[in-house]
């Protein structure tokens, strides 16, 4: 696993929570 690809998941994990916390 490259640790580019670790933080690209992280990041579209992280705009998925902000997404959801935005929605509620």
């Amino acid at each position: 696993i490259d640790l580019v690809d670790v933080i690209q998941q992280q990041n579209k994990w992280a705009k998925q929570i902000i997404k959801k916390v935005i929605k509620n």
